[in-house]
């Protein structure tokens, strides 16, 4: 079992190698069993290309994507893409950086799956990706206001629904707190409160 997690490192480190002649590559780590790549959001379609038809990589499936807010980031969304490569039996995992205002590739041309994760993103995030042929809401209301996986969205939300039992009636209505419990306010111990 070592021998073939250092052979995939061996394989994953000149493919780097080979990567960063070809792509910028923001940077590469190896943490335990885990790789992990970083590159500029602007160059994700290219890297996924060439991870997946390239002969010394070949990561064929897309296993994931997932989405994460770092609020006090300048970009403040990490966007994860797991590659799984059944040939030489290693995962990979691309990530790159985006803020609430830029677009980023969709990697549907490449992956078709991608789709499915990409509508997610954006209904829960708010991440919008270009090109993605089928980007709509997928686990919220089509008139849902915002996006629940914010850490900057209140936990109450901003509307309620209620069902009157007597004429079978749905209705929304605006929730009413005080200012004070919508204020977001972290008190992460990462950030040196």
């Amino acid at each position: 079992m070592k021998k073939k997690n250092i052979y995939s490192k061996k394989l994953l480190l000149t493919s780097a190698v080979d990567l960063m002649k070809l792509i910028p590559l923001l940077s590469m780590k190896f943490i335990g069993d885990r790789s992990f790549c970083i590159v500029a959001k602007n160059d994700i379609l290219k890297v996924l290309t060439f991870l997946k038809n390239y002969s010394g990589t070949q990561f064929k499936i897309l296993t994931m994507i997932a989405g994460t807010d770092y609020p006090h980031q300048r970009n403040r969304f990490e966007i994860s893409y797991e590659l799984l490569s059944l040939k030489y039996n290693t995962r990979l995992r691309v990530k790159c950086f985006v803020n609430e205002i830029s677009e980023t590739l969709s990697v549907f041309p490449v992956f078709a799956s991608a789709t499915w994760w990409e509508r997610e993103i954006w209904d829960l995030l708010g991440v919008y990706f270009t090109n993605n042929p089928d980007l709509r809401r997928i686990l919220t209301d089509y008139g849902f206001v915002g996006h629940p996986l914010r850490k900057d969205f209140p936990l109450t939300g901003f509307t309620e629904i209620h069902f009157n039992s007597s004429t079978k009636t749905v209705s929304y209505g605006f929730v009413e707190t005080s200012q004070k419990q919508r204020l977001f306010i972290s008190y992460s111990p990462h950030l040196g409160a």
